[in-house]
């Protein structure tokens, strides 16, 4: 048997930008991408195939210009701008709030505290709108801790969030933060994305209730990853799969419970395609005794 969750597929912010870029390239019949626009294989091939091109950079060419749904750092938009490119904005609406909330913290003076991943696209562009005194503080078990801050404790701090961080790993670094001695009066802003909660809360509670969990999404996404390490801690039989291709013969036998879980950049394809091939029994080959 299997059972899906009932919050599952492409999350709002996804299915904006995935449809803003459908649009483009019908319109225009190519656009360029600095960088994935999610965080999904699948899904870009598809896009590419459309006439979707993938850059690392600003590259010359008329085609517009598509930020994808983790945002842009400003000056990277500032140079767009400038060189007279058609920007089409995917940045997923949750993290353009987040975006203009760090904008206005700091214009008015505050130092400011990101706990993400480093690396991560929406970090680095949410640290572009934080200006010069911005710390990333990684969200991550025994990284926190080595790291030093260098505030003095008259300096106005703030602390926010990569929205596609786990309400557990961001207690975590909070802590971490507070241990460390935060200036008095740091203004903490909850910016975890609530879809990316929700998806936690329902998938903990369908744990319970399987005997297989199936986080289905991309490696390369936060959010599916971070659902995946979050489940895996209260459920071993946990696993993280991209698609049908990864579904294991043993996982199809009828006496298991399946459950099905995913990120907010899977498409509801790939979770119907997990499902049918969950559901359609193997077959059992047995071998015809040796004639004497």
């Amino acid at each position: 048997m299997v059972i899906t969750a009932k919050e599952i597929g492409f999350c709002f912010g996804v299915k904006r930008a995935v449809s803003l870029c459908e649009k483009t390239l019908k319109n225009c019949k190519t656009c360029v991408s600095l960088g994935p626009i999610i965080h999904n294989e699948q899904v870009i091939e598809k896009l590419e195939r459309s006439g979707l091109k993938i850059a690392a950079s600003i590259c010359s060419g008329a085609e517009p210009v598509i930020i994808r749904s983790h945002g842009l750092h400003p000056d990277i938009r500032k140079e767009l701008v400038r060189k007279k490119r058609k920007i089409i904005d995917a940045t997923c609406p949750f993290v353009r709030q987040v975006q203009q909330l760090v904008a206005g913290l700091n214009k008015r003076g505050y130092a400011i505290i990101i706990i993400g991943k480093p690396d991560h696209p929406e970090v680095k562009a949410l640290a572009g709108f934080a200006g010069k005194k911005v710390i990333i503080y990684p969200a991550v078990r025994n990284t926190t801790d080595g790291l030093r801050l260098k505030f003095g404790n008259t300096e106005r701090v703030a602390v926010v969030s990569q929205t596609t961080n786990t309400e557990r790993s961001y207690r975590h670094a909070f802590g971490a933060l507070q241990r460390q001695g935060l200036p008095a009066g740091t203004s903490f802003f909850d910016t975890v994305c609530r879809v990316t909660e929700r998806r936690q809360t329902e998938a903990s509670q369908l744990a319970k209730k399987v005997d297989v969990l199936l986080v289905v999404g991309s490696g390369k996404s936060a959010n599916t990853t971070n659902l995946y390490r979050f489940l895996r801690r209260m459920k071993p039989e946990t696993y993280l799969i991209s698609g049908a291709a990864e579904v294991k013969d043993r996982w199809r036998q009828s006496k298991l419970t399946i459950g099905l879980v995913s990120g907010t950049s899977t498409p509801k394809e790939t979770i119907e395609e997990v499902k049918r091939k969950i559901c359609i029994q193997p077959k059992v080959t047995t071998k015809k005794p040796k004639g004497r």
